[in-house]
């Protein structure tokens, strides 16, 4: 924390466990595909 508020927040995603949900995307392609199209619009 930091000042009394949440600075951070993470996760992990764990293929095997999320199995039952179906097919699991690709966490880091899609975060750099946002970053990409973010950084276009700039």
């Amino acid at each position: 924390m930091l000042d009394g508020q949440i600075a951070t927040i993470r996760s992990v995603i764990n293929p095997e466990k999320l199995g039952h949900l179906g097919p699991v995307a690709d966490a880091w392609a899609v975060d750099r595909e946002v970053r990409q199209a973010r950084n276009q619009k700039q």
